[in-house]
């Protein structure tokens, strides 16, 4: 029983290791989810000679040039849990940075696990300069996640109205996946919705539930491809990407 509690810790571990690997490739679950919001980062990485704020930074593995001073800000009861160590642990509600000091700000996959976002936005449109930046992504049509901190979810027009509400002018907006690509990576989730469950009654029973399940979200991440690309008005999708622009004098050029 020793050696199978063992046998299953290791290979929890591989799998874990192995997604952590795969994450923007067709083998991982998620891939879709992945590669959509590893598309709307290449809208900031090349951001240069700037003040960079990455609130609820989390394991985010994107890099800006050198040039940039980058700084990662995460809640200290959250921060600690990730392997990408903040460089500050700070309430985003209560940012360490003086009014308008601040070129570029990153929020993305965050607001949806803040209770109260009016603080938060406030903040962000005071330490921003003008014509200073926001990078936004939030979900839309997603499975609560990070319980029980899960509080929202955004339509673009929600977003779009949360934004300019603070004084923030949309500039990029980009809806993550169509109709049929939301469904498929959905049904992904769905399928693995078992394997969740079963980890914390038995990792073995998990683990063969995970190989079980796999081909088939193999399966759909391969159909999936043909419309991925296909852009269509869609009412169904999975998230949104916004680059916002603070009103001021001075007008981003990024």
């Amino acid at each position: 029983m020793k050696t199978e509690s063992v046998f299953a810790r290791l290979a929890a571990s591989w799998l874990a290791r192995t997604g952590r690997v795969l994450k923007y490739t067709i083998l991982h679950p998620q891939w879709q989810a992945n590669r959509l919001q590893r598309q709307s980062s290449l809208y900031f990485v090349d951001i240069d000679n700037a003040l960079v704020l990455d609130i609820g930074s989390g394991n985010a593995d994107y890099q800006l040039p050198e040039s940039n001073r980058f700084v990662r800000i995460d809640y200290p009861e959250t921060g600690r849990h990730y392997r990408n160590r903040p460089d500050i642990h700070a309430d985003a509600r209560m940012l360490p940075f003086k009014t308008a000091s601040v070129d570029r700000v990153l929020l993305l996959e965050v607001l949806e696990h803040i209770p109260d976002t009016a603080p938060v936005m406030e903040e962000i449109q005071r330490v921003l300069k003008p014509g200073g930046v926001l990078y936004i992504s939030v979900p839309f049509i997603y499975p609560a996640h990070d319980l029980p901190h899960d509080y929202f979810r955004f339509s673009v027009e929600g977003l779009q109205y949360l934004l300019q509400k603070h004084g923030l002018q949309p500039e990029i907006i980009r809806r993550h996946g169509n109709s049929v690509v939301s469904l498929l990576q959905i049904a992904n989730l769905v399928l693995l919705e078992p394997v969740r469950q079963l980890l914390d009654r038995s990792r073995m029973l998990a683990i063969g539930c995970f190989l079980l399940l796999y081909p088939l979200c193999l399966l759909n991440n391969m159909l999936s491809i043909p419309v991925a690309w296909l852009d269509w008005p869609s009412r169904l999708y999975l998230g949104c990407f916004i680059k916002a622009v603070k009103r001021g004098e001075q007008r981003s050029p990024v």
